[in-house]
């Protein structure tokens, strides 16, 4: 089934399959039979946390923390058949 796919503003489509020889990365694509599309979302998640430490004088302190893990890869919204 040939479909044509679009990805979204910090989204890429990762397409992989027949003719294609590792990934080939896209922002719009044809999608053909044998080929599979998966979506790999770029955008950043923040979490923020706070850390109770001590230090070696006994003195205890906050320590504010942020990070930014990435998304995991995400299937097409509709799915393809082989």
């Amino acid at each position: 089934m040939l479909s044509y796919r679009v990805a979204e503003a910090s989204e890429y489509l990762v397409i992989t399959g027949s003719g294609i020889d590792d990934i080939k990365l896209a922002k719009k694509a044809w999608i053909l039979p044998g080929q599979s599309c998966r979506v790999f979302d770029v955008s950043l998640v923040n979490y923020t946390f706070e850390v109770q430490a001590m230090s070696s004088e006994k003195l205890a302190f906050l320590l504010p923390s942020l990070r930014r893990p990435r998304k995991p890869l995400e299937i097409c919204k509709t799915p393809l058949s082989s």
